[in-house]
């Protein structure tokens, strides 16, 4: 299972949506749910807390769900409760990564996290080193640049919910047997950086 910090995975999804020759709104009426106008690029997207969660990996005490993203949201919050007492734990182990981790320049993490993906998924064969792909849909060649001052608002909330997100992940999931990462200590440090804007540091 792949995540990726809120605010880069938005401007990632958002720009892939106009390549694909969408009309999308306003990235300030991003904040919420997803409508169908928005090709299901919405803030909601990036709770990975509250998708993580419905595995079964955790307890979900009421402590536990007092420091998710969902708190105080409330027919969010509403529903998650909902779908989790419907929900069946998955008996399956989780291999949990950052996408930022396939493009890791320190090559000898690059080759644990390749032999950890190894024995995760059982294989005798070491695997090939990774590729990126990125897809080229042709329709449109407009972009935005979550940077931008327009683009404040999604931000902010994007890192709240990044922040809310990283700690659930850091102080709860991680600590089931049944979830594994590579590097662990590069792992949470990846996670740590969804607490800050990444444009905070661009003048």
């Amino acid at each position: 299972v792949g995540v990726r910090h809120p605010v880069l995975w938005f401007q990632s999804f958002y720009n892939f949506r106009l390549s694909q020759g969408y009309n999308l709104p306003s990235t300030d009426v991003m904040t919420g749910g997803c409508f169908k106008s928005m090709q299901a690029v919405c803030a909601d997207r990036c709770r990975y807390d509250a998708m993580l969660a419905m595995l079964g990996k955790t307890e979900l005490t009421e402590e536990e769900i007092g420091t998710m993203s969902i708190f105080g949201r409330r027919k969010i919050e509403r529903d998650f409760r909902k779908k989790f007492k419907v929900g069946r734990k998955q008996p399956n182990k989780i291999f949990l990564y950052d996408v930022e981790q396939l493009h890791d320049k320190n090559e000898s993490r690059v080759l644990q996290f390749r032999s950890d993906l190894q024995r995760y998924l059982g294989s005798s064969e070491p695997l090939p080193p990774l590729i990126k792909i990125s897809p080229n849909v042709g329709k449109s060649n407009e972009t935005i640049d979550i940077c931008e001052g327009q683009h404040s608002k999604i931000r902010e909330e994007l890192v709240y919910i990044g922040s809310r997100a990283s700690r659930w992940i850091r102080e709860y999931f991680l600590q089931s047997e049944d979830v594994f990462v590579s590097s662990r200590y590069y792992f949470e440090e990846s996670l740590r950086l969804w607490e800050i804007d990444p444009c905070s540091n661009k003048s």
